[in-house]
């Protein structure tokens, strides 16, 4: 199993994508709370996308220096997703009613993105680097990273994972993170599995 610098954050975005198109269309825009949680939800979403474009372009991006046009088409893209975003901000805060097309337009043009950078790092990361060179991708951008921002990653990413996946991130993450963060993301996770899941997850991560 090589080295998949995309694989959980992907997996966690498409998640948490998803199921907030699903509320947006579910949301009466004329109740204040359902209003005011939707547009915690969603700008913490987008600066989630914004801070991830960030990383990869600073972590990743410099392994495509010598494939010059493979970096300019993630690039491109990027630059092309950013006013999408500013777009949502605009529609959440003036045109609420625009927001459900508009956010369904945005996971579309990501979701091609997204799949582009998988389908490169297998054509062009796991074809010219050694697991041990993208290895230090992930050391490098862990270690830019304060603890309550690494539990926050654990937070956004671990619900949309399998039991097994948790369990290993998990115990792979025990020692960057502050004990006293455990709970709070131990009661992320009751919210999002079921109780014989839960049980295999506190037997294999926290007895």
């Amino acid at each position: 199993m090589r080295v998949d610098l995309y694989k959980l954050v992907h997996k966690a975005q498409r998640y948490h994508l998803f199921n907030l198109s699903i509320k947006i269309g579910k949301i009466n825009f004329n109740d204040p709370l359902q209003y005011a949680m939707l547009k915690t939800e969603l700008n913490g979403m987008i600066d989630h996308l914004k801070k991830h474009m960030e990383h990869e372009e600073t972590f990743i991006h410099p392994y495509y220096q010598n494939f010059e046009d493979k970096l300019e088409l993630l690039n491109y893209q990027h630059e092309k997703l950013e006013p999408l975003l500013y777009k949502l901000e605009h529609s959440l805060s003036e045109e609420p009613e625009t927001l459900y097309p508009l956010f369904n337009q945005f996971i579309a043009a990501y979701l091609e993105h997204i799949d582009e950078e998988e389908r490169l790092q297998k054509e062009i990361l796991w074809e010219n680097f050694s697991d041990e060179e993208l290895a230090k991708v992930m050391i490098k951008f862990t270690q830019s990273l304060s603890k309550e921002q690494l539990a926050e990653g654990m937070e956004f990413t671990l619900p949309s994972l399998s039991v097994n996946e948790v369990i290993h991130t998990i115990n792979h993450s025990k020692h960057q993170i502050p004990e006293n963060h455990w709970l709070k993301i131990y009661i992320v996770l009751a919210q999002c599995f079921s109780k014989q899941d839960m049980d295999s997850i506190h037997k294999h991560c926290f007895l």
